[in-house]
């Protein structure tokens, strides 16, 4: 009998291209004996069966990452609670939470309103004073630092608590975040700090002129801001 490799070899065939013969045929004889042959190909009427579901489930899960507010991610320090178009007074990313503390003024027809607001942009989770309330107002006091440091605190109450927004400066630092304190209290249950290069404040003279005509608190006035148990 003879062999074909042979007789390929004896008409002076290219060897390179015998090569490939035998590589293409053992190829289809793999093929042929595996029943997964050409499913990942196409389907029955020649649609192709490749799987997108990972690209799908990505980009579902991006989605759903940004709509959850997934603490990992850290706002950008542009990031504000304020309401367009009020101006911002003082914002920051808090480092813990990750969620957004920002004081700001309205300005409604020459009436300015200050007020804090709390949460994931743009949806607060807690509001003071609520929009139209008169009786609810924040208080604002200057802070003094040995040397060239100095800051300012925003507070207020409500059910119970006293929420104390804070920025300080010094030479080359700021600082600032939340003192969370209970009514009566002498020191904060808690300080949520402003991660590092969040903080924006205004240098508005409108706002902060504006600003410096809030009530002041005596108690922070008289002792600084409290310290945290």
């Amino acid at each position: 009998m003879s062999n074909p490799l042979l007789e390929l070899i004896s008409r002076g065939a290219n060897v390179r291209n015998i090569m490939k013969s035998l590589q293409c045929i053992s190829l289809l004889v793999l093929c042929i004996s595996s029943p997964s042959c050409g499913a990942a190909d196409s389907g029955p009427n020649g649609q192709s069966l490749e799987p997108k579901a990972s690209q799908s489930s990505s980009s579902k899960v991006s989605a759903n990452a940004s709509a959850s507010h997934d603490p990992k991610i850290t706002p950008l320090p542009e990031a504000t609670m304020c309401s367009k178009p009020d101006k911002v007074v003082f914002s920051c990313s808090l480092d813990k939470t990750k969620k957004v503390v920002s004081v700001c003024m309205a300005d409604r027809a020459g009436q300015k309103r200050f007020y804090y607001s709390f949460g994931y942009p743009p949806v607060p989770e807690l509001t003071y004073p609520a929009s139209g309330d008169e009786n609810e107002v924040l208080h604002r006091s200057h802070l003094s630092y040995a040397g060239a440091t100095g800051g300012t605190a925003y507070s207020f109450t409500k059910d119970g608590y006293k929420y104390i927004t804070y920025l300080i400066s010094g030479t080359s630092f700021d600082t600032g975040g939340v003192l969370v304190q209970r009514s009566g209290d002498t020191r904060a249950l808690s300080d949520l700090r402003c991660s590092k290069g969040s903080i924006t404040e205004s240098d508005d003279d409108t706002v902060f002129n504006a600003s410096t005509k809030l009530d002041r608190d005596e108690d922070i006035d008289s002792h600084g801001l409290p310290s945290v148990n």
